[in-house]
């Protein structure tokens, strides 16, 4: 099912995810509208600035389920799995497996340990996983609570309340909140300027100064000098990715085939990066 351009949702956001348990702190959204390809960041902000959040991963997952079942329409772009190789997903389809996935693994570390015992110790990557580049797999030791706390934590309720459109494992529905799948070193990969910025000091501040710079000179990034500030200060990179996910959520929704972008019949079970 395409998309015609004058149907697409009007908000446009990247989120950076994490599964630490100060998630508040480290989660960021980036808020705008597209023109084009050009993600327009309208607002910069932590998790833990969400009405009835704070720092604690329980009241910003409650918030910003909250915040997402209020939005109506806008199309959210999440940086964490949301899914698993076609091999473990064990359910007959991708809904049931969300919506089932928090009670079948009470704890993370029970998630991560099931998926290594029935992958043979081995770390299985998705057919989007491969194609996209993505750093890790699902379940990898510094993925693992990221794919944990973003199913668990968001989609399986949202898509058991049937009140959002994840995407492309569903239709999108007018109205609702579309949901997709990100990754920032896949886009920054594409677009051959893939290096580290995560850290602090001189060198860390300059390449994301970089990044920043080349994104709004290839016309994928409109951004104040307020709002580059306020990334190009983030030792942490977080506000860089949230941005990232956004320009990968403006490229998709701006694509001739969206939602079903370079389709895979894998994807259907598996879900797909968009980049």
């Amino acid at each position: 099912m395409k998309m015609k351009a004058e149907a697409l949702q009007p908000l446009i956001c990247g989120i950076d995810w994490s599964g630490a348990n100060d998630a508040g702190r480290r989660i960021w959204i980036a808020k705008g509208t597209h023109t084009t390809d050009t993600f327009v960041v309208q607002g910069l902000s932590r998790g833990q600035d969400l009405p009835n959040s704070s720092r604690s991963r329980d009241d910003c997952l409650s918030a910003l389920r909250d915040w997402i079942r209020g939005m109506g329409a806008g199309v959210l772009g999440l940086d964490f799995p949301c899914g698993l190789p076609e091999t473990l997903m064990d359910a007959q389809n991708w809904r049931d497996f969300v919506i089932q996935f928090a009670d079948r693994f009470p704890a993370p570390e029970l998630f991560a340990n099931w998926c290594r015992s029935n992958a043979c110790g081995k770390e299985l990557k998705r057919t989007t996983d491969r194609i996209a580049k993505t750093p890790f797999s699902a379940y990898n030791l510094r993925m693992f609570r990221q794919t944990y706390w973003g199913i668990a934590g968001v989609l399986g309720p949202l898509v058991a309340e049937d009140c959002v459109s994840v995407l492309p494992m569903q239709q999108p529905i007018h109205g609702k909140p579309w949901l997709l799948e990100t990754c920032p070193a896949s886009l920054l990969k594409r677009l051959g300027m893939y290096a580290s910025y995560k850290g602090r000091g001189t060198r860390y501040r300059h390449q994301r100064k970089t990044i920043v710079a080349a994104l709004g000179k290839r016309n994928l990034l409109g951004l104040s000098e307020e709002g580059a500030n306020v990334i190009v200060d983030d030792p942490g990179g977080d506000a860089v990715d949230a941005v990232l996910a956004g320009i990968a959520t403006a490229g998709a929704v701006t694509h001739p085939d969206f939602p079903r972008i370079a389709w895979r019949d894998e994807y259907a079970l598996e879900a797909c990066v968009y980049y």
